[in-house]
């Protein structure tokens, strides 16, 4: 591809065994992803090697969300300069699917870091964009812009408003809902999705909201008080942006179930997947409290997810690909926030992995 950027390159500085994502994205593109090795020596010090020139190039660089984050993080950085400052890329492109430090956007007590924020100052002067995908909370875009740095958030509400809308063409009785009071605003994004969908085609629906009311007495317990919302008979989809213990999401759908709902479907962009996540996976589903469980595929996969089959996997590659692609080309990314815009880049359907 040629644009007023020069060449489109693309590398990964993730662990070789996890770069599956962006070699999917330049298959789309039908370009050969860059060579680049990690070293390590041997008192664990880091060594980039960048076996491709990036002189005059649009580089984008890929890196994953795998522990150790400081590692990861700091690979991602040596990149940066080694292709910017010492190969004279013409701009340098970060894309973390998950970002790095989003969790922490705000400080919520005293001396308290704010991880977001770091990141954020760890790219200025390295990296011209970042491109994430549904990033926790939208107003961390600020620490970026106001570095200098073009800040692109895709939205995974887009994608599974499909399964959605395909549902209700069945049926209507069913709500969004949210696995906590911090998921309203994303559960309203959905509907309001489907609402301007069917607002498209001359039609109206607006669904019911649903919020489960969860009090934390203590770090990592979740208690759930209450439903708020009519749930009864009807069947609920929860969305969510990360799945860490699952606990939350776990003791929501015993609330809810508790309700009288029918069936529940979860919808979570990231698995994170921590260490409890496999044992309470067990738990709701030994306790069918999930129909299915929808994963985006920003992070990579823990292997005992395969033992699941009620897990079901959206792909994100087509989207990235999309959004570096325009990028690339100086196209306006605005369409990546239409949903009938989206569904033209998957085909007109989401094709589950």
């Amino acid at each position: 591809m040629e644009s007023k950027y020069g060449e489109l390159a693309i590398f990964d500085v993730s662990p070789k065994e996890h770069q599956d994502f962006s070699k999917n994205v330049c298959k789309i593109l039908d370009i050969k992803l860059g060579n680049c090795e990690v070293k390590k020596f041997d008192d664990g010090e880091t060594d980039i090697e960048i076996n491709d020139s990036v002189r005059g190039k649009n580089v984008f660089v890929f890196q994953s969300y795998v522990p150790p984050i400081g590692e990861r993080k700091y690979e991602l950085e040596q990149f940066l300069d080694a292709a910017g400052a010492g190969g004279c890329a013409n701009r340098m492109n970060v894309i973390m699917p998950y970002l790095f430090g989003q969790r922490g956007d705000r400080q919520t007590r005293a001396r308290q870091p704010v991880p977001a924020g770091i990141v954020a100052k760890d790219l200025m002067n390295q990296a011209n964009s970042a491109l994430c995908v549904d990033v926790h909370n939208k107003g961390i875009q600020t620490f970026y812009n106001l570095l200098g740095i073009r800040f692109e958030h895709l939205e995974f509400s887009y994608l599974v408003a499909s399964l959605l809308i395909e549902r209700l063409k069945t049926d209507d009785n069913v709500f969004i809902g949210t696995a906590d009071g911090g998921g309203v605003k994303r559960a309203r994004s959905l509907r309001d999705i489907v609402a301007h969908e069917y607002e498209r085609n001359g039609k109206q629906m607006i669904l019911p909201l649903a919020v489960a009311d969860k009090h934390r007495p203590a770090a990592n317990v979740a208690e759930i008080h209450a439903i708020i919302g009519d749930v009864k008979g009807k069947d609920g989809f929860i969305i969510d942006d990360i799945g860490d213990s699952l606990g939350t999401l776990k003791n929501a759908a015993r609330a809810y179930k508790k309700e009288g709902v029918n069936k529940l479907v979860a919808l979570l962009c990231h698995p994170v997947l921590s260490h409890k996540a496999e044992q309470n996976l067990k738990e709701i589903f030994d306790e069918n409290l999930f129909d299915a469980i929808y994963f985006g595929n920003t992070v990579p996969l823990k292997p005992f997810v395969k033992d699941f089959d009620k897990i079901k996997i959206i792909p994100l590659e087509p989207f990235v690909a999309e959004a570096i692609r325009r990028i690339h080309l100086d196209i306006s990314i605005s369409g990546l926030h239409e949903y009938e815009k989206i569904m033209t880049v998957y085909g007109g359907q989401i094709k589950l992995l």
